[in-house]
């Protein structure tokens, strides 16, 4: 039996009282409870007795008829009626007392202390409540409830003789951080927006919330900016990937219109997941440049840059056009995506072309800068000031820390220990995502196509990570916000996207979203063959090295999918 507590003298007294609340219930035996494995592990878990099967006329209760809460009825619907052929209805009203046969997601704001995404659900004989302060907490105790149900909930068609049921229990649960975030790179390869509905899906299923979208870089421009066409029309296609052209000679790429984006921030918005742009500056702005070869130093860029790695050409500090440029380009953003966030990369920028380029020089001697570091900084606050001009804060990988960074910025620390201290001495806020634990491009086994520079990052490894890394002091714990799991996908095309992320975001998200304290792997492998059940049900292409090489050395190869 898996059982999930915390002690009372740490709960808050609201949270007591909702445990006094159950108390008279009595456990069940593990045998009644084998089939009821959460990931990620909520707050409180227990059994009370008997359970609740559904049965014809399921009705289930919400007031809203939009947002996440609807979304959270919708979605038990459309998962129940599918897989058992059986009549559920949605009904928008309250009902003043328990109801046979029903699932009531109730609106109430007797609970702070469960935050604006926390819930309560108690399963009796008669039924399920949840309840939760915001409509959040309502979604994810829908997305709770979903796992308490046997795998065959997942089912695309009839199960012939399923009957659904759920053990009585009560669980109390909340998210330890705010920001729980998966980065998807949408440059080196377009990604369908129908996919990106199904990966927003699956990230809403393990309570992501930030869907971090990379959608500038060196390999394309994938963003609808109006007043700049070519970047679109040009920047969004290459000839060939890694330099080798395409049958026929077809280009490679595509982009997403303004409509796109907003039906994806729409659909993100129903599953209570921000969408955050990337648009990538002053370096991997190679598909910009070629667009617009004036950005550049020298105008020496002519082609959608084919191959991986690091470019030399970047966006130069020197000219005011490049400025005017960034400036029409996030007005544009801004208008478009509503979260308060913009990232504007800041990585990878090598200096080479601005030691050798006239005006940058000349911008350094004028500004009073020391070097190129100092001139990063410099073209990185002008473009915060623009950002904050139209309403929005900046976010930016650790290297925008070079030279200097205003403490309003929040730092995303990815491989630079000395801007991660930095920042946080400056009193930024932080998203952590270190290569060592964090990066979904990275190998989950020694595999046959991997490059010699990526490190093996197993499952185990992805559960050992805590947001609140070596070098945080506890007075300094408030700064970070979260962490995030980034997917570059230079070999990592749409189809093998669920490969690269799964199982290890099962893990991910237990870490970002459980409790704190020494974690249980034991327990979570656990948790976690019910779910691969579950994935198998939905059709979702999992790396199965975890599962089939299990007390196996760590050494084991597994080919590519």
């Amino acid at each position: 039996m898996t059982i999930f507590r915390t002690a009372r003298q740490s709960l808050t007294a609201t949270l007591a009282g909702w445990m006094l609340l159950f108390s008279g219930q009595i456990f069940a035996s593990p045998g009644e409870v084998s089939n009821v494995h959460v990931v990620p592990a909520p707050l409180l878990l227990e059994y009370g007795s008997g359970r609740f099967g559904v049965e014809q006329g399921l009705n289930i209760f919400v007031k809203d008829k939009s947002g996440p809460a609807f979304t959270a009825a919708e979605l038990l619907r459309e998962k129940i009626a599918t897989s058992t052929g059986l009549d559920v209805e949605i009904k928008h009203s309250i009902p003043s007392k328990a109801i046979p046969n029903s699932i009531q997601l109730l609106a109430t704001d007797t609970d702070d202390s469960l935050g604006d995404e926390g819930y309560t659900i108690n399963v009796t004989s008669r039924g399920i409540i949840a309840r939760a302060p915001k409509a959040a907490g309502l979604l994810y105790a829908a997305e709770t409830i979903r796992q308490l149900f046997p795998a065959e909930l997942e089912s695309k068609a009839q199960v012939p003789g399923l009957k659904l049921s759920i053990p009585a229990l009560t669980i109390i649960d909340k998210p330890r951080f705010k920001w729980r975030g998966c980065m998807l790179d949408c440059s080196r390869h377009f990604m369908e927006k129908e996919f990106i509905f199904h990966y927003l899906q699956v990230l809403a299923y393990y309570k992501i919330n930030v869907f971090h979208w990379h959608l500038t870089d060196d390999q394309g421009w994938r963003l609808e900016i109006r007043k700049y066409p070519r970047l679109t029309e040009f920047g969004a296609w290459r000839k060939g990937e890694n330099g080798a052209p395409f049958e026929d000679g077809k280009t490679y790429g595509g982009f997403y219109t303004q409509e796109d984006v907003r039906d994806v921030i729409a659909f993100a918005r129903k599953l209570n997941i921000r969408v955050i742009p990337e648009i990538e500056m002053p370096g991997h702005s190679s598909a910009a440049i070629a667009s617009y070869p004036y950005l550049s130093c020298n105008e020496d860029m002519t082609e959608v840059r084919t191959e991986w790695g690091i470019e030399k050409t970047i966006l130069c500090a020197g000219k005011e056009s490049v400025f005017e440029f960034e400036e029409n380009v996030l007005a544009e953003v801004a208008e478009l995506f509503p979260d308060e966030y913009v990232h504007i990369g800041g990585d990878e920028a090598l200096k080479d072309k601005w030691k050798q380029c006239p005006r940058c020089q000349a911008r350094i001697k004028e500004e009073g800068l020391k070097d190129e570091q100092e001139l990063q900084s410099y073209f990185v606050k002008r473009i915060e000031k623009i950002l904050n001009k139209h309403g929005k804060k900046m976010i930016g990988w650790d290297e925008i820390y070079q030279g200097g960074l205003s403490s309003t910025a929040v730092v995303q620390y990815w491989n630079h220990d000395d801007y991660f201290r930095g920042a946080i001495a400056n009193g930024n806020h932080v998203v952590t995502s270190p290569t060592k634990f964090a990066y979904f491009d990275y190998p989950e086994s020694e595999n046959t196509d991997k490059p010699k520079w990526m490190r093996v990052t197993p499952l185990s490894k992805v559960y050992s990570f805590d947001p609140i890394i070596e070098g945080v002091e506890p007075w300094q714990e408030h700064l970070v916000l979260g962490g995030e799991a980034p997917l570059w996908t230079e070999h990592a095309p749409q189809e093998r996207v669920e490969f690269q992320i799964l199982p290890r975001l099962a893990a991910f998200s237990e870490v970002l979203w459980s409790r704190r304290g020494p974690k249980d792997y034991e327990d979570f492998l656990n948790r976690l063959d019910a779910n691969y059940l579950r994935l198998d049900v939905m059709g979702i292409k999992y790396n199965p090295f975890e599962k089939e090489n299990r007390g196996k050395p760590e050494t084991a190869v597994t080919p590519a999918p």
